[in-house]
Order: C-alpha cells, then structure tokens, then sequence
C-alpha cells in the first residue's frame, strides 16, 4: 500500500497511518466523490473508509477525509488542519447489510452544513437530526452527539492537529436527557454497555433500561446541565416603549430542548447564552423573575422555582407563551420549516 501513497496528500497519509496503527495492514472498503467540491461537485467529503470490526464483525468504523487538510496548508492557524478534525461512526451491523450509501450521505450532509456555515463540530456538541438518521428507515436514532474516537483520538500532522469526533446516534429523549445534563457524562455512562459506541439504528432508547435511567437521573439532579451557550438563528425580541412590554420570538427548533438547558442552569447559579451574530439572551439566576433589554442583549433573570418549572411550560410548539411571575415578556413560538439540501420543504416543525 506504501508505494500507492501520494508523497502530496500529507494530511491523507496521516490519517492513513493513524488508521494503521488501529487495523495494521487491512485493507478497507474505500469510496470517493465524482466530482471535488472544489469543482462544483456537491459533496465536501473527498473520501470515506470502512473497516469491519476486527474481534467480532459487529460494526463497521467509517472515516471521512475532507475535514482537515489533505494535501495543501490553506488555513492561517498552523495548529490546526483544516476544520481540525475528521468523523468517524461505528455502525452496528448484521450479516448481509451495507450502511455504505446511507453512512456515505449522512456524513455528506453533516459536512455540507460544516462547509456552509464555517462552524465545525466538537466533543460534547448535540444536534437534532428532525428526523431518521438513515432517511426513510424506521429508526428511533433522531439526533447525534459527538465524542473522541475512543481508537484514534488524535494526531499532529504536518498541517496541524486532526481530531476524530465520533459521531454517537441517540433518540429524542436522550438528546433531552443531555441538554438538561452534560453530553460527555452521559456517553460515559452509555459506553458501560457500549464501549465503542456504536450506533445501532435499530435499538431501543437507553432510558427505557430502568437502572441507566435512575442513574442519569440522580447525576443530573446532583451535577446540572454543562452547556453555557447555544448559537441558533431562528430567534429575535423588541420592546415596545408605551406598553413596556418585551415581544420575544423563538423558531420552535431553537425551543427544542431550551427549556430543559434553562432548568439545568439556574438552579446551579449558572448562565446560559442563547446568541447569534446580531443579538443575545441571557438567562441568568437571581432573587426575582425580571428582565432588561441592554443594547443587542436582552438579560432574563429567573428564580430557580421558575427555571425548574419552565419545560412545562415552554414547549416548541407555535404559540404564545408567557413565564409565570415574569410581568410583560411575552413568547411567540413560530413554526420552523426543515429543508432539504435543495431547498425543498421536507417537514415542519411546531
């Protein structure tokens, strides 16, 4: 394999030789784009690899290239390649199945909104996928978390550091039980039973197991949520001066899980952030429900009582909805339509 290499794809060949320290001389299934993005073609990811599992053939371990920089230095940060990292997702399987061409998609898809929006992906982030991880599949797997691979890790290449963040399939209510409590603690509690954290597509939520539950539960109520500020586009506030009221609009995807991070906050004497490039709203803990507009910030101060309470009271559903003991903030939940890479609307939620 060593006289195929390309003494040019530096960052290629690094990743090369981090997968050989892992799998030795196999060779993996191996697929590439048709046409480079840097062409026109529509799909960031240069290449992905496959490998079976090697003890038992329950899983394959898929790579990207594409995320950090394969062959030239084009970024200004000498530390960091690319995006600085690549993904990798292990895909429980059985006899006779393929995940190639789902996997393949799913990860372009991931990688179009990195390539888009400039924002890559992190050890701990959580996203909602609305909808089946593999489309058209009957799949409780609705969203993802990202962990460090726990075979690769990471490596220093000519180019800088690459990171492998594994990307974990959870359902719904997991992703719920993490925003109200901490992504990393919650994988270390599923690697227990799952210590490569594969996704299998067709399991069961892990909350159903009634020891797992309590578990997360108690560490929840002991520990509070970790997650300090959220970025989301989809929301905006303005203060009408007669009535001295405060109007706050909030997409129904940005409430999907606001509540629950709000509740694992305050009681903590913590803050959240919720921001995009034009504004910010900051719940913060205090004495007293109140708000303030400052500049482009509006500051929202709750009681630990309130934060405690507000998952049933804010949900993301298209509404109006108003905080108990907070006097003229009123919030409009608007409808957020899901799109396809073409524009297509393919689902609304709220």
């Amino acid at each position: 394999m060593d006289e195929d290499r390309d003494p040019d794809a530096i960052g290629w060949n690094a990743i090369d030789e981090a997968l050989r320290g892992v799998y030795g001389s196999v060779e993996p299934k191996h697929w590439g784009t048709v046409v480079p993005y840097a062409l026109g073609g529509p799909d960031p990811l240069t290449g992905l690899s496959a490998y079976v599992d090697p003890a038992a053939g329950t899983y394959w371990h898929f790579i990207t290239y594409g995320f950090s920089e394969l062959y030239e230095k084009e970024s200004e940060d000498p530390a960091v390649s690319g995006f600085g990292f690549e993904l990798t997702i292990r895909v429980a399987t059985k006899p006779g199945e393929d995940h190639a061409v789902w996997v393949f998609s799913f990860l372009q898809n991931l990688a179009r909104y990195v390539f888009e929006t400039g924002r890559g992906f992190g050890a701990g982030h959580t996203m909602p996928l609305n909808g089946p991880i593999r489309s058209g599949y009957d799949t409780a797997i609705q969203a993802v978390t990202f962990a460090i691979d726990p075979d690769l890790g990471q490596i220093d290449t000519a180019h800088g550091k690459v990171k492998f963040l594994q990307v974990v399939g959870i359902t719904v209510d997991e992703l719920e039980a993490i925003q109200g409590w901490n992504a990393e603690s919650f994988i270390k509690l599923v690697s227990q039973q799952n210590p490569k954290l594969a996704t299998d597509i067709d399991r069961e939520s892990y909350l159903k197991d009634k020891v797992f539950a309590s578990e997360a539960r108690a560490r929840t109520a002991k520990e509070g949520a970790s997650c300090g500020e959220l970025f989301a586009n989809e929301f905006s506030f303005s203060k009408t001066t007669f009535s001295r009221t405060c109007k706050v609009r909030l997409g129904a995807i940005v409430v999907v899980g606001l509540a629950e991070r709000i509740a694992g906050r305050i009681p903590f004497e913590r803050d959240l952030i919720l921001a995009n490039e034009q504004a910010a709203i900051a719940f913060r803990p205090g004495a007293e429900n109140q708000w303030a507009i400052n500049d482009s910030v509006l500051e929202v101060t709750l009681t630990s009582e309130t934060a405690a309470i507000l998952p049933s009271v804010l949900i993301p559903r298209a509404g109006t909805y108003s905080i108990p003991g907070m006097d003229r903030l009123t919030i409009h939940v608007d409808k957020t339509e899901i799109r396809d890479n073409d524009g297509n609307i393919v689902d609304v939620l709220g």
